[in-house]
């Protein structure tokens, strides 16, 4: 429930207190029947009346106020909170000083816009200028740039001939695949090989080493029958020594050495 205003309160009890003077004046004035004489109001009555008009114009002096008031805040609301419920975005807010500063605003940035746009059409108009005195300019043509002269060439030395290289296992037909190690390797040379003056025959050892005995005593068959002649093979021996070299010749296609003598050996 909305409060009443202490205003609206007070003209409301100041117009109750002129009306009951009012009817209390009203009362005491009586009026003979028979000789048909008007009682004069008393000096008391007047003082009455007088009370009630005075407290009615000051009631209606509190009401003006009252109401001018209200008016006042209904204004003072309606500028705090804008735009209103159910307004647009085209409402014009109601503080002027701001839309004239905003307007300003936007002139100045109207032409800021408008002198960067006649200042970009002036750098274009000189840069095709520019670029026209540059095209009736005659080209030179540079002069080649000077090619280094080229470092000379090493002198190439020719390797020295491969006198000794080693191969892996024999096959079964008593050849050697033809792919030499210059340097002994345990994990594939097996027989040692050395060119005679032709180029094309070697004669060949076997390479005694721990690991290559180990294999040897272990598989005869594979890796000592193909290429060597011996006695019935140990279960152990510490070294496996070459009495007579064998005798190997390359084949007409470089792929492989062919066994024409078998190497003889002895297990110590």
């Amino acid at each position: 429930m909305k409060k009443i205003p202490y205003r609206v309160t007070a003209s409301a009890l100041l117009l109750g207190l002129a009306t009951a003077g009012y009817s209390q004046v009203k009362d005491s004035i009586s009026v003979d029947s028979s000789s048909v004489q008007v009682a004069r109001p008393q000096a008391n009555e007047t003082w009455l009346l007088t009370l009630a008009a005075v407290l009615g114009v000051y009631a209606l002096v509190l009401s003006y106020l009252y109401f001018v008031d209200a008016r006042s805040k209904l204004r003072k609301r309606a500028s705090t909170t804008w735009p209103p419920d159910g307004a647009t975005e085209s409402v014009s807010p109601p503080n002027l000083v701001e839309n004239k500063r905003l307007r300003d605003q936007v002139t100045q940035l109207r032409r800021e816009a408008r002198e960067r746009e006649d200042f970009i059409k002036q750098q274009e108009i000189d840069m095709e200028a520019m670029r026209l005195q540059l095209k009736q300019r005659p080209v030179v043509a540079a002069p080649p740039p000077e090619m280094p002269e080229p470092p000379p060439a090493p002198l190439k030395t020719a390797p020295p001939p491969v006198t000794r290289f080693y191969l892996a296992t024999p096959n079964s037909d008593g050849s050697f695949v033809n792919n030499p190690a210059p340097q002994f390797d345990p994990s594939r040379s097996l027989y040692e090989f050395e060119l005679a003056e032709a180029g094309t025959e070697a004669h060949f050892s076997f390479a005694s080493d721990a690991a290559t005995i180990a294999n040897a005593l272990s598989h005869p068959d594979r890796y000592l029958m193909p290429a060597c002649l011996y006695p019935v093979p140990p279960t152990t021996a510490r070294t496996i020594r070459t009495t007579t070299p064998g005798k190997a010749r390359l084949s007409p296609d470089g792929q492989r050495w062919m066994i024409e003598q078998k190497a003889q050996i002895l297990f110590e």
